[in-house]
């Protein structure tokens, strides 16, 4: 082709592109790298979130209000008691970061046997049907480790599809530096990828 057909062709073929606009298919994926760049914002500031609120357990200062229930019969030494199990008996609090910090579940912890205790508690958004359960038992790996046998189920509405992830024994519960609470150590969500949940009972 010569140039003086070849200038005009490239011209003609520059605005058919122009004009046409973007396909289908681009604009799906346009919309996607949206969607993904909402949701990693969103996972960022939920980490931020996370962060600080550890930073505040950490501190001496921090006492759970409902966590410190006496659930302990009325004449009972309660240091004694609290010396002879790793794990306090009675109501502890629970929570699921997505859930919230602000308004926690509760749990139950009793004894089965020796060294092995039976856990049983939710938590229940107070927005929608978001929730958090626990149903197992709980034994004694270290110090700062027990190992969960049984089911913790959670539901988050924008996670997962909206769909229960569903997570059995066994399980590790396990405490680090000065924070007050075992932190689960299964934190991938169902969902895969950079998804990380944090299910924590407190002392």
């Amino acid at each position: 082709m010569s140039t003086r057909f070849l200038v005009p062709f490239i011209l003609l073929l520059t605005f058919m592109l122009v004009s046409c606009g973007p396909c289908e298919n681009c604009e799906k994926m346009a919309e996607r790298e949206t969607a993904l760049t909402e949701r990693e914002a969103a996972i960022a500031e939920h980490e931020a979130v996370l962060e600080l609120r550890e930073a505040a357990l950490a501190t001496p200062e921090y006492v759970s209000e409902e966590a410190a229930d006496d659930s302990t019969p009325p004449n009972a030494d309660k240091a004694s008691l609290n010396a002879e199990h790793p794990i306090r008996l009675g109501t502890h609090n629970i929570t699921l970061q997505w859930i919230g910090w602000d308004h926690p579940g509760t749990a139950e912890v009793s004894l089965e046997a020796d060294n092995r205790y039976r856990i049983v508690g939710e938590q229940r958004s107070k927005e929608n049907d978001d929730y958090l359960t626990i149903d197992g038992s709980l034994v004694q790996q270290d110090e700062r480790t027990f190992i969960f046998d049984g089911t913790v189920e959670y539901r988050v509405s924008h996670n997962n599809g909206g769909e229960p992830c569903v997570k059995t024994g066994p399980l590790h519960f396990r405490q680090s530096g000065q924070r007050k609470y075992w932190r689960m150590q299964e934190k991938t969500n169902c969902e895969g990828g950079m998804l990380t949940d944090y299910v924590d009972i407190y002392f």
